[in-house]
C-alpha cells in the first residue's frame, strides 16, 4: 500500500509511469485490481538471488526504467548493487547494515541518528529519515474528526492474514468477560485471513461485529473511538488521524518502534502477540484506555505531533529528483 501511495503521488503530480514488480500473482492481482501496470516475477517474495537481479535487470532494460525503488525486508547489498548499475536505485530499509543505494527511506520513529552518521557521510546516498517520511496516502492529510463525549466504538485490526488468529481468541476473551459489555467492538478481516463468511457472524452478539477489508478503511477509522491493531505502517496512520489506539506487535521487527511510542506516550502498547496471555492484557489495555477520557485526549493531541500525513509527497519529490542525476 505505500508503495501504491507513493506511485500514485508521483503519477499525479510528475507525470511518471510507474511499474511494480511483483513475485507472485496474489500481490499482483492487489494492483491489477487498481487499474496499475504490473509484471509478475513468479519468485519467492524473499528471493533476492543473482537469479532474481537478472530478471530485474531484464524488466529495466525492457520497460527502460530510470529509477527503481525496492520494498522488502529480504533485500540484500549484492542485489541493490547489481540494480544500481542500471538505474537509480532506492530502498525502504531499516536494518543496520549499509546498503548500496542513491536513496534510503526509514520512517521509524526510532531510527538510529549515529548509525546514519557514522555509515553514510560520504556515500552520496539521499537519506529520508524520520516520521515526516511516512508514506500515508491523501486521505490521512488534514483529516477532520468529530470529537464525541464517551468512548464506546473499538476498532479491531490484524493486517490482511492473521497467522496468529488474534480475531477469534480476542472474540473468546471479550465475550468471557462482564466489563466489555458496555462498548462495540468492530473485527476487520483480511483478505487473507483464515476467517471466511465473516458476515455469517455479525449478529453473534449486540457488541462484536466483523466488516470486510477496504480500501476506505480510513473512513471506518474515523467513526471509532479507539483503534486496536498491530504494528507497522497502520499506527502512524492512526497518528495522523489522531485517534486513540492500542497497538500490539505481530512480527519481531515491529517491537521496537510500538514500545517506543508506547513509552513515550503516542498510544498504548499491548505486548507482542506470542506472549503469556496476550489477549487478556491486550483487552485490559483497551478496557485502561477506554475508561479515561483525559488519556484519549492526550494521546491524541501527541499523536498528530509526529505525523502529519505529507510523506509521500516528499518522498516522490525526492524520488523524481533523482531522475535529474540520471
Amino acid at each position: 500500500m505505500r508503495c501504491l501511495s507513493i506511485a500514485n503521488e508521483l503519477s499525479d503530480n510528475y507525470d511518471a509511469q510507474c511499474i511494480f514488480a511483483v513475485s507472485d500473482e496474489s500481490s499482483a492481482r492487489f494492483f491489477t485490481m487498481r487499474k496499475k501496470e504490473v509484471i509478475n516475477l513468479g519468485l519467492d517474495y524473499k528471493d533476492y538471488s543473482l537469479f532474481a537481479a537478472k530478471a530485474m535487470l531484464k524488466i529495466i532494460e525492457t520497460e527502460q526504467v530510470s529509477i527503481e525503488i525496492v520494498d522488502s525486508y529480504h533485500v540484500t547489498y549484492e542485489y541493490l548493487s547489481l540494480l544500481r548499475q542500471a538505474a537509480k536505485t532506492g530502498c525502504f530499509y531499516y536494518g543496520n547494515q549499509v546498503m548500496s543505494v542513491d536513496l534510503l527511506i526509514n520512517y521509524n520513529v526510532n531510527y538510529d541518528k549515529s548509525f546514519y552518521e557514522q555509515n553514510y557521510n560520504l556515500k552520496n546516498v539521499e537519506l529520508l529519515l524520520g516520521t515526516e517520511y511516512v508514506p500515508l496516502r491523501k486521505e490521512f492529510s488534514n483529516p477532520k474528526l468529530i470529537k464525541k463525549d464517551t468512548v464506546e466504538n473499538i476498532l479491531f485490526l490484524t493486517g490482511g492474514s492473521d497467522p496468529y488468529n488474534v480475531v477469534e481468541s480476542m472474540v473468546n476473551e471479550i465475550k468471557s468477560r462482564d466489563d466489555c459489555k458496555k462498548l462495540k467492538f468492530t473485527f476487520v478481516i483480511g483478505d487473507y485471513s483464515k476467517i471466511k463468511g465473516h458476515q455469517a457472524y455479525e449478529k453473534e452478539c449486540d457488541y462484536i461485529s466483523y466488516m470486510a477489508s477496504t480500501d476506505k478503511i480510513v473512513d471506518i477509522m474515523k467513526t471509532h473511538d479507539i483503534v486496536v491493531s498491530a504494528g507497522g505502517i497502520t499506527m502512524y496512520e492512526l497518528c495522523a488521524l489522531g485517534i486513540p489506539c492500542v497497538i500490539y506487535s505481530m512480527a519481531d521487527n515491529q517491537i521496537p518502534e510500538a514500545k517506543y511510542l508506547g513509552e513515550n506516550g503516542y498510544l498504548v502498547y499491548g505486548r507482542d502477540v506470542t506472549t503469556d496471555n496476550f489477549c487478556k492484557m491486550l483487552l485490559d489495555s483497551i478496557i485502561m484506555l477506554a475508561s479515561s477520557e483525559d488519556a484519549c485526549n492526550k494521546i491524541s493531541g501527541k499523536m498528530k505531533t509526529l505525523v502529519d500525513g505529507k510523506g509521500c509527497s516528499r518522498i516522490a519529490s525526492k524520488i523524481y529528483a533523482l531522475k535529474g542525476d540520471w
